[in-house]
């Protein structure tokens, strides 16, 4: 795409820059960082150059750098960071301030499952926020992940597929929350732990494990999907928070024998795919 124009709040980015570069954050693909500083320095002269305040600053780039998992290298030289580190620092970029339109260029990819993790939770988050998102580099399942609707682009106009069925469609009010289990099951799991206590025994599958520390933990969940390897829960809006899903299952993945999990909102269970003839007007 070379061509076009891009209203951001009845503002069009031709005629008035300087006010929608104050609404947009961007996340480039080509490495461009000075090497010699760090990614705590980075980050805060960013933030004054946005406007804040120097303790605000300091303070808003230090709990950002915590949220991507860069606190490791954030005294380390960018040189000295690897790749993945680099991408989540030019995210954590993107997204300070809380702009309203945040363009990402090649992110995710290239990152490890963790970091991958926390770009497409943030995300979530942030939609929930009001923010939106641009990404150039995105599968089909992290896009079904993130947006109700899957965008087509056909004969160089831009549509948006969403399901024809509304019960295909999950809680429009609540999390998701995927959970996907190690092949290998953690040999040393505490027995003393309270909560196990309230569970009476020990299950020995990693499903019902699982489902017995749900209902403890999250009594409002609602089983989706299950599967030898990964289980789907819905949670309404109103029973819990993300932050609190979050920090639960992070302070239990190792005992739960969690390999990876998401917590998103407004997903799709599954999409249509449709064909379209070359002569047709409409989708």
């Amino acid at each position: 795409m070379n061509a076009g124009q891009l209203w951001i709040h009845d503002y069009s980015v031709n005629s008035h820059r300087v006010q929608c570069y104050r609404m947009v954050g961007y996340c480039p693909q080509k490495d461009s960082l000075p090497a010699e500083f760090t990614p705590r320095e980075l980050l805060y002269i960013h933030a004054m150059f946005q406007g804040h305040r120097h303790r605000i600053g300091r303070e808003l780039s230090e709990a950002l750098l915590r949220l991507v998992g860069l606190t490791p290298c954030w005294n380390r030289s960018v040189r000295m960071c690897t790749t993945g580190q680099i991408r989540r620092l030019y995210f954590a970029y993107a997204v300070l301030g809380s702009p309203d339109l945040i363009c990402v260029d090649g992110v995710p990819a290239g990152l490890d499952p963790t970091g991958k993790r926390i770009i497409l939770m943030m995300t979530s988050t942030m939609q929930a926020m009001g923010s939106s998102f641009l990404y150039t580099m995105l599968t089909g399942l992290d896009a079904e992940r993130l947006s109700l609707r899957t965008p087509l682009l056909l004969e160089g106009q831009l549509w948006m597929i969403r399901p024809m069925d509304p019960e295909t469609e999950n809680y429009k009010s609540g999390y998701q929350l995927e959970v996907r289990f190690k092949r290998k099951v953690n040999p040393n799991v505490s027995m003393s732990r309270a909560t196990w206590n309230l569970i009476n025994h020990f299950p020995m599958s990693p499903n019902k494990k699982f489902s017995a520390f749900m209902e403890i933990k999250f009594p409002d969940a609602v089983l989706k999907i299950e599967r030898d390897d990964s289980m789907v829960f819905l949670l309404p809006l109103g029973t819990t928070t993300f932050s609190e899903i979050f920090l639960t299952l992070r302070k239990d993945a190792f005992e739960m024998n969690i390999e990876d999990y998401f917590i998103t909102r407004n997903m799709l269970v599954g999409f249509q795919i449709f064909t379209y003839d070359q002569h047709q007007d409409n989708p």
